[in-house]
C-alpha cells in the first residue's frame, strides 16, 4: 500500500529483553508479513535483520538521547512507535494504517498544526471512548490525562524528533511524563471497538496487540492470560524464570 512505504516500524527493546525478541518478531512476521522493524537496542541483536534499520546506542546516555539517536536513522516520514513487548496476537488490518498514514500526510500538506500521530489504542485519555459501532473514531489528545503516550502510535517523524529534543529524560517512564508536559503537537486517540482491556486501555482491532506483555519485568498474566498463555508455550519460553502477575482472564 502506498502509505505503508513511507512508515517505519521503530522498535525501541534492550538486551535485557532478550528472551521477548522471538515471540515479537515471530507474532510480526505471522500478523503483519513483510515489514520488518528498524530497531533501537543497546547492543548487538543477533536475532535481528539490521540490513533492515538498526542503530546501536550508548547505554549510558540518557534515554530520550538514545530514542532520538535511533529517530535520526530513520529516513521515512512516518513511524509507528514499538517496544519489544508489544506484541501481536492477530492479524494487522493494513487498510486502516494505510489509511491513518495518508490522512496525516494529508494533514501536514494542509497544514493542520498539531495534528501530528494517530495513537493506535484507545489509552492514557482519562476517559471512555465515546463508543460508536457504526465507524472507526478518533478522539483529540488534546485535554487527555496523557497527551504523550509510549503505546504503539503512528507518528509524522519530524514531529516526534522536535518532542525528544525538548526532553531530557533518564528513563522511558521519564521521558512519558516530560512528553505529556513538553508536547507542542497533538493527535488523536483510535477506538474502532476494542473490548476494555484493564482500567483504562481498550483493544485495537485494526492493530490487535498486548499493549504491555512485561510489568515491572513480569509477563502480564493479570490482563492478557488468554493472549500470552498459548504464545509462551509456542515459543518455548518458561514464564517462572521471569515471574508472572496473577491471571484473571485465562
Amino acid at each position: 500500500m502506498p502509505g505503508l512505504s513511507n512508515l517505519t516500524l521503530f522498535t525501541n527493546t534492550h538486551s535485557s529483553c532478550r528472551d521477548v525478541w522471538p515471540m515479537y518478531l515471530g507474532q510480526l512476521e505471522k500478523h503483519w508479513p513483510g515489514h520488518p522493524p528498524h530497531v533501537i537496542a543497546n547492543d548487538t541483536l543477533d536475532l535481528f535483520d539490521r540490513s533492515e534499520g538498526y542503530a546501536k546506542y550508548n547505554p549510558a546516555d540518557p534515554f530520550s538521547q538514545q530514542y532520538l539517536q535511533g529517530l535520526s536513522a530513520v529516513d521515512t516520514e512516518f513511524v509507528l512507535t514499538m517496544q519489544e513487548d508489544f506484541v501481536l496476537y492477530e492479524d494487522v488490518d493494513v487498510s486502516v494504517l494505510d489509511e491513518i498514514v495518508q490522512w496525516l500526510a494529508g494533514a501536514q500538506n494542509r497544514k493542520i498544526k498539531g495534528e501530528a500521530f494517530i495513537r493506535l489504542i484507545f489509552s492514557g485519555m482519562g476517559r471512555r471512548p465515546q463508543i460508536n459501532p457504526i465507524r472507526l473514531q478518533c478522539e483529540s489528545t488534546r485535554d487527555a490525562a496523557y497527551p504523550y503516550s509510549m503505546q504503539a502510535t503512528i507518528w509524522r517523524t519530524d514531529a516526534l524528533r522536535e518532542l525528544y529534543k525538548t526532553i531530557d529524560a533518564s528513563t522511558p517512564w521519564d521521558a512519558e511524563q516530560q512528553g505529556c508536559q513538553h508536547i507542542s503537537h497533538h493527535g488523536a486517540a483510535l477506538y474502532d471497538g476494542g473490548k476494555q482491556r484493564g482500567r483504562d486501555h481498550w483493544d485495537s482491532l485494526c492493530f490487535p496487540y498486548i499493549s504491555t506483555a512485561l510489568v515491572r519485568g513480569k509477563w502480564n498474566l493479570q490482563e492478557y492470560a488468554k493472549e500470552l498463555t498459548p504464545l509462551l508455550s509456542e515459543y518455548g519460553i518458561d514464564p517462572e524464570l521471569r515471574g508472572t502477575t496473577e491471571a484473571v482472564d485465562v
